[in-house]
């Protein structure tokens, strides 16, 4: 570990951004063939029960970790920065055992509500009852495949964390690519394929990994050295302390994360499952589209924290527009094509049927374009100090976007949803980005002509040095 932080910035950045970009990337093509193929072998009904499923299991995944496995970046980065390994040991263990505590009660409690939901808010999908026992290990092999993947993050193990992320429908990059050749042979051998069939190969794909992951975090936590007692201001001193700081966490990615799934829980509960199948595959590939983001936010995340930590706010803001600007290029071109292109896109990958989502693909696309330039002022707020801030914003947009789905979904269905979440999309990181500048002190968004000075003088300094 301590190899790991004599390397310099601008190395630590490469390195861990070729590793998140090569799994995202694969994960994202995994993810887009897995999708077309489900299209494809089930119907639209199924389909739209999967996409609401897996909306569900995020959502209330996210309930489990509570918020844990983001703090657990901020305060794991301070303490390996402080070079308190033992404090870091301790408090990951506490998180673990925390979110496996949370996990299980949610997973009772799904368990015992089940059949009420199902029936009041999902009759239209007959839901069998081997199907609500792999909803149950769905959402406990998720829950546990992110926490992890956010530990690996939290040590700087972006390799790790980029294999073995989950947080698609198919389990990632790792999971995904054990479930495709699977997928693929009953798909060719013209093998019925059942929903509970489709769940069982991705939890088992899950499954095997999760058995490498706990291996490898034992190994990393073999730290060496004084066993010292975690201090207040890197790890909290109980679990009580640990549940009280995650809790701004929680609020925040559940508001965010509402603006991801709720759109499609609205559907579910609202209009045809036929309308649901269509959305949900649409919006789908728009996210996919987006996820450079994400990328950028799991190689940089560990950074911020250390550089927000040294008080180096000129070097963070760098840092910062530097990554948006990377992500954003390729993105914007991706979603262009996407708005002018949709109809042809979305019947070649997921067939005729699907085509009238292209108002839909269109809608969010605009959206996401106003996302990626923004770059990473939402998670820069959450993790220099000011979660409180970030919290406030979120939450009051996600309230105000899921209101208005609510009042006009019945009328105008997916239409207004997505023109809904897309402005609320824009108006949350219009807001972050001005609240980031004024908090943090840092520019977030992406600029080409600040990236080209950057770049440049990057490559002045390394043949300076070299």
């Amino acid at each position: 570990m301590k190899q790991y932080f004599e390397k310099s910035i601008s190395k630590r950045l490469v390195e861990g951004g070729v590793w998140a970009f090569s799994a995202k990337a694969g994960s994202g093509f995994l993810t887009i063939a897995l999708t077309a193929l489900v299209t494809r072998i089930l119907p639209p009904k199924d389909v739209s029960l999967f996409f609401l499923s897996f909306s569900a299991i995020a959502i209330l995944s996210l309930l489990a970790r509570f918020g844990l496995d983001q703090l657990g970046i901020k305060l794991i980065g301070k303490g390996l920065v402080a070079n308190e390994l033992q404090a870091v040991k301790l408090l990951t263990i506490r998180i673990l055992i925390l979110v496996g505590s949370l996990t299980v009660i949610w997973s009772v409690v799904t368990f015992l509500t089940f059949d009420y939901f199902s029936v009041r808010f999902f009759s239209q999908y007959n839901i069998s009852h081997l199907f609500e026992k792999l909803f149950i290990v769905w959402l406990i092999v998720t829950t546990i495949q992110i926490m992890f993947s956010e530990i690996f993050r939290s040590f700087q193990r972006i390799g790790y964390a980029s294999i073995f992320a989950g947080g698609t429908a198919f389990g990632g990059f790792s999971a995904g690519l054990l479930a495709m050749p699977i997928i693929l042979s009953l798909y060719f051998l013209q093998v019925e394929v059942s929903l509970e069939l489709l769940l069982s190969v991705i939890i088992a794909a899950t499954s095997v990994f999760l058995i490498i992951e706990v291996v490898l975090i034992i190994r990393m936590l073999q730290f060496k050295g004084k066993n010292n007692e975690c201090s207040n201001t890197v790890c909290g001193t109980t679990y009580k302390d640990l549940l009280s700081r995650g809790i701004y966490f929680f609020v925040i990615h559940l508001s965010l994360i509402s603006l991801v799934h709720a759109d499609i829980l609205i559907l579910g509960f609202y209009r045809p499952a036929e309308e649901v199948a269509i959305y949900a595959a649409t919006t789908r590939l728009v996210k996919l589209v987006s996820m450079s983001l994400i990328v950028i936010y799991e190689v940089v995340a560990p950074v911020i924290v250390e550089l927000n930590f040294e008080n180096k706010k000129e070097q963070l803001q760098r840092v910062l527009r530097l990554a948006a600007t990377i992500a954003a290029i390729p993105t914007s071109l991706v979603l262009i094509f996407f708005i002018f292109k949709s109809s042809e896109v979305l019947g070649y990958l997921f067939g005729e049927y699907y085509k009238e989502g292209v108002n839909i693909a269109i809608i969010l696309s605009v959206g996401q374009l106003v996302n990626v330039w923004s770059g990473l002022s939402n998670d820069t707020l959450s993790i220099t100090g000011f979660h409180k801030i970030n919290m406030y914003i979120v939450s009051f947009v996600a309230i105000v976007a899921i209101i208005c789905c609510l009042f006009f979904v019945k009328e105008h269905g997916a239409y207004a949803v997505a023109l809904i979440i897309s402005t609320a999309w824009i108006v949350q990181n219009i807001m972050a980005v001005m609240l980031t500048r004024y908090f943090v002190g840092v520019w977030t968004p992406a600029g080409i002509f600040f990236s080209l000075k950057e770049l440049r003088r990057y490559l002045s300094i390394n043949r300076g040095t070299s």
